[in-house]
């Protein structure tokens, strides 16, 4: 029997149909959960079809809370994995048949990813972290490999809906910024390895801000998201304090100013 996976997209300030997940990946899925973040929702009843569930939170409450919202669907509705996915990345029209293969070939392993990269052809996931420091690699590894040595990126990950439910999900509060790695920390410690598929995926970052207010009004939400991260030893705090700190302080030297600073004073140590 053919494993039962619900396709989770979480858009922001897009129509679905516009999106990259959309033309490349979620044309070609029958069960879609839908998480639409915006504060002025589209109508989405002209396109979707059987088997597609929409939610509309105008609130805003992040990726996170939607991707747990979206396993607790699963759960209840007799699903069998989840594949998460935000609007911006390009899969592969076969990818979905990749992930099943994939499930059958590998029955003990409860996280798959494929290899993502920018369309400058670094890879993004799965990388090598180490004290929560990531970089961008001119390689990218295939087959299962040690959650504690690589990082994953939310997008592409499909995860085995009772694993899922057994680490206590994603933290809500960690709710943007580090929320993929805040899962894999938890994960990681039921369930050891993942495995990275042969496919890529193009993740875009169009959108990314150049304008320096812009910028500092993203520091402030990564401060904010990366506050609650829950390391799996109180020590290791430190580390994300390292991580914030680099952050501000390149803001600070590119851009000549103290401003990030600032920032990180009122949104993350208080």
């Amino acid at each position: 029997m053919a494993p039962k996976i619900l396709v989770v997209c979480v858009i922001y300030n897009e129509k679905l149909q516009e999106t990259i997940t959309y033309k490349s990946l979620l044309i070609h899925c029958e069960n879609i959960f839908i998480i639409d973040n915006s504060p002025i929702p589209f109508n989405p009843s002209s396109y979707l079809q059987k088997g597609w569930t929409y939610q509309n939170h105008p609130e805003n409450i992040g990726l996170s809370k939607a991707y747990n919202e979206a396993a607790k669907f699963a759960y209840d509705n007799g699903y069998d994995w989840i594949l998460l996915c935000d609007q911006d990345t390009y899969f592969p029209s076969n990818a979905l048949q990749y992930y099943i293969d994939a499930i059958k070939n590998n029955p003990t392993v409860n996280l798959f990813c494929p290899r993502v990269k920018l369309d400058t052809g670094e890879y993004m996931s799965p990388t090598p972290i180490k004290n929560y420091l990531t970089s961008l690699s001119d390689r990218s590894i295939f087959g299962e490999f040690s959650l504690s040595k690589f990082c994953v990126i939310n997008s592409g990950m499909l995860i085995n809906v009772s694993a899922f439910i057994s680490v206590g999900g994603y933290n809500d509060l960690v709710w943007l910024d580090f929320s993929d790695i805040q899962f894999i920390e938890r994960f990681k410690n039921k369930y050891k390895n993942a495995y990275a598929l042969s496919i890529e995926c193009i993740q875009s970052f169009s959108n990314k801000d150049t304008d320096f207010e812009k910028k500092l009004k993203r520091f402030t939400i990564f401060c904010q998201s990366i506050k609650n991260f829950i390391p799996t030893e109180k020590w290791k705090k430190l580390w994300i304090l390292i991580v914030v700190l680099r952050r501000a302080t390149s803001l600070s030297v590119q851009n000549k100013t103290t401003k990030p600073f600032s920032i990180f004073y009122k949104n993350y140590l208080q």
